[in-house]
């Protein structure tokens, strides 16, 4: 018996004597050189998927964490009601030692890439009923004062997230702002501030 491409034979399915067909599964057969994986994403995204975007999948494997660069080859057009997300195909290139058919990985997947943009830590977010605002510690007449600054949130990742002043020119690199805590103390408009 020969197969039409290389790989890696599994479990056998019948023994010496068994009658067998041509629809008979005598085992299976493995090709490992590519990989294929199926992976979900949020319908917000999927605007932002389409054949060609790259990928990393990560597994673990008996070696320790592995990684692999994969392509999306197929984004489904419909999204599924329960989970409110699309399926998406890619194949992984070269797949380390370890990489195994039926592994739990995980994906990332760059969806969006920002450059030159301000980012403060989450925790100096203030988030009142009129919106988000960051708190600028600010020079007036020797003192330092808060200047509560409203902004628009952007992306968020590893404890800071992209920050967008709603007025031109009211936040600029290097400005000295108040870092963490902002929930939890009384803060208002020139109110005196003590940097440490």
């Amino acid at each position: 018996i020969k197969a039409p491409f290389d790989g890696v034979v599994g479990a056998r399915t019948i023994s010496p004597g068994d009658y067998i067909t041509a629809a008979t599964v005598i085992t299976t057969l493995d090709d490992l050189s590519r990989l294929k994986i199926d992976f979900q994403v949020p319908e917000r995204f999927t605007s932002k998927v389409k054949p060609g975007t790259t990928f990393t999948v990560r597994a673990q494997t008996p070696a320790g964490e592995a990684t692999a660069q994969g392509e999306v080859y197929f984004i489904s057009s419909v999204i599924d009601r329960a989970t409110r997300s699309s399926q998406v195909k890619g194949y992984v290139g070269t797949a380390p030692a370890g990489f195994q058919p039926g592994m739990f990985a995980g994906i990332n997947l760059v969806l969006e890439v920002h450059r030159g943009v301000l980012a403060v830590p989450e925790g100096a977010i203030l988030t009142t009923a009129s919106g988000s605002q960051v708190v600028v510690v600010r020079d007036k007449g020797g003192d330092k004062v808060a200047d509560l600054v409203p902004v628009q949130l952007g992306l968020r990742e590893r404890g800071l997230v992209e920050i967008t002043p709603l007025k031109p020119d009211a936040l600029s690199e290097n400005l000295q702002i108040v870092a963490s805590g902002v929930g939890a103390v009384v803060l208002y408009q020139g109110v005196k501030l003590d940097p440490r």
